[in-house]
């Protein structure tokens, strides 16, 4: 069996980004400008300070007023959270431009010519889940063989927190916030026999690829009132996991894991491009794209359930790593370089037979695919 890990295209719809960057713009600039005039007086007078002092303080020389201290937190604070997720929402501004209609389509003809039977899609497959890229991710899945072949799994590029129908994902039914995102396309309508879906969540979800491989789903967007990018698995997914990692279905098959967000350190990348915005993008990257908050409760289950391998996304840097008895596959970005322009756009053929696992790197060249190594790394310790 031949299965194709993809992950992070990042479908961009220019128009919609645009949009939405100067409405951005907008919100960070007109803030400060509002509030000028306010503060404006305070700063050009050295008296009007002494008075604002004077409020906070119950004299001069004592402590804060709580009273003033609370009133001027409550208003600073959430003012400082609301532009510092402002200002990181600006990355949507490095894929602009960046869209290319013309990889995807080269991506799609390279997944038939190579005889790929599944794939799995580990999340990003829009750029700020706007429905016109959701529109053409739909398209891209079907090309790629529809709802019976491809597996999608959901990523923070695709649950965006300005979504103002998704404003608090991590606190909605899983139904109701993957309703929302391609017609429900990220998991499959039925359950193998035996192991019955769960109600309440989607996730996670088992599929049966072939008699030997099982491939299990997981749902790592989270919600953060400044920045979407960590990502965790609630209690009731790696209870749900453990239950049916023990399943006699299931424990006798190859079992993959599939989620987006890496459970590894993974290597960080310490040269940037330093002509464009990618340096400013790169060093953003590194303070906010952190491993799965609960790593070490996930790699317990996994380690408990004898998985064979863990496939994600979110870092554009193709990698490969054993942890534990689980080897972890991270495939890059199907559409993206990464920062570093180190690792061009690339995606990873699985060749499954019996009980082994053969990956081949699919990297694009700037005119075809054509086959690459897997960097590897140390045990634990990519």
């Amino acid at each position: 069996m031949i299965l194709a890990h993809l992950s992070d295209i990042h479908i961009c719809n220019n128009r919609a980004n645009t949009a939405r960057l100067f409405w951005d713009f907008l919100l960070i600039s007109g803030v400060p400008a509002a509030l000028a005039p306010l503060v404006r007086p305070i700063l050009a007078n050295a008296g009007r300070q002494r008075q604002v002092l004077r409020w906070l303080t119950r004299r001069p020389g004592a402590v804060l007023n709580p009273a003033a201290l609370a009133v001027s937190v409550g208003v600073t604070l959430p003012l400082a959270i609301f532009l510092t997720r402002q200002f990181i929402r600006f990355r949507r501004i490095f894929y602009i431009r960046k869209d290319r209609p013309d990889l995807r389509e080269a991506l799609v003809e390279d997944v038939w010519r190579m005889g790929v039977q599944y794939a799995t899609i580990t999340g990003d497959l829009a750029n700020t889940a706007d429905p016109r890229e959701l529109e053409i991710g739909a398209d891209l899945v079907e090309e790629l063989g529809g709802r019976s072949k491809i597996t999608v799994i959901p990523g923070n590029h695709d649950v965006d927190i300005q979504n103002r129908k998704m404003k608090r994902p991590a606190r909605m039914p899983r139904p109701e916030k993957l309703h929302l995102y391609l017609n429900g396309i990220y998991v499959p309508k039925t359950f193998p026999k035996g192991i019955p879906g769960p109600k309440a969540h989607l996730f996670p979800f088992v599929r049966f690829l072939r008699p030997e491989v099982c491939l299990i789903g997981l749902d790592s967007t989270t919600y953060n009132p400044i920045s979407n990018t960590h990502g965790a698995l609630d209690a009731a997914q790696l209870d749900r996991m453990s239950e049916i990692l023990a399943k006699p279905a299931v424990r006798d098959r190859l079992k993959i894991v599939a989620l987006h967000h890496h459970i590894t350190d993974m290597p960080r990348t310490r040269k940037f491009k330093a002509d464009n915005l990618d340096r400013i993008a790169g060093r953003m990257d590194s303070l906010v794209m952190k491993k799965l908050a609960n790593a070490d409760d996930f790699l317990e289950v996994l380690d408990a359930g004898r998985v064979d391998l863990v496939l994600h996304g979110h870092k554009h840097v193709p990698y490969s790593s054993m942890v534990g008895g689980t080897r972890v596959l991270c495939a890059g970005s199907a559409a993206h370089a990464d920062l570093s322009g180190k690792f061009p756009p690339s995606y990873n053929l699985l060749r499954i037979k019996g009980g082994s696992i053969n990956v081949i790197r699919r990297v694009w060249t700037g005119e075809r695919w054509e086959d690459g190594d897997v960097p590897e790394g140390p045990d634990g310790d990519p």
